[in-house]
């Protein structure tokens, strides 16, 4: 199924009470994946829950955008929180690996395995005592949905 990252974003963002709210930057086109839609929702509220997490008071944003290669579209999900320690970056992904008290250690292995059957990858950037950002990546759409074909027609003659 084709679905607009920025949709999923709106709805992960809208899920978090004030004020925790993540902040949204969505790129200003509809970014079109192929993806199972409930599933994709699932692995950025993961990463949104892990941002939030690291970063209780600070700032958390999720933005879309289209890579210039114009073959790949990301959700990337950033906090100002105190980055990510080298020995828990190696395990980041380990299926049952948490470093709160509170964590299962099994929601970053859901969301990498959810954009791995899409096709795609998770890309992470570490900003020690700056923050992180996860990258949510997937191949761009081939189809477009009827009902995103006019917003996509409309913004083509405005640019």
């Amino acid at each position: 199924e084709t679905c607009d990252l920025n949709e999923v974003a709106l709805e992960v963002a809208q899920s978090f009470a004030e004020p925790d709210r993540p902040a949204l930057v969505p790129a200003a086109s509809p970014v079109l994946a192929t993806g199972d839609r409930t599933a994709l929702r699932e692995a950025v509220l993961n990463l949104a829950r892990n941002a939030r997490e690291a970063c209780p008071r600070g700032r958390v944003a999720i933005a879309t955008e289209s890579e210039p290669s114009g073959r790949w579209v990301c959700l990337r999900v950033s906090d100002e929180g105190p980055g990510i320690q080298a020995a828990t970056l190696r395990r980041l992904f380990e299926p049952g690996f948490t470093t709160k008290a509170q964590g299962s250690g099994f929601g970053l292995a859901i969301a990498e395995r959810i954009a791995k059957a899409g096709g795609g990858r998770i890309e992470v950037r570490n900003l020690p005592d700056r923050g992180a950002q996860l990258a949510l990546c997937l191949p761009v759409a081939s189809e477009v949905p009827a009902r995103l074909a006019p917003r996509l027609r409309s913004e083509e003659f405005t640019r």
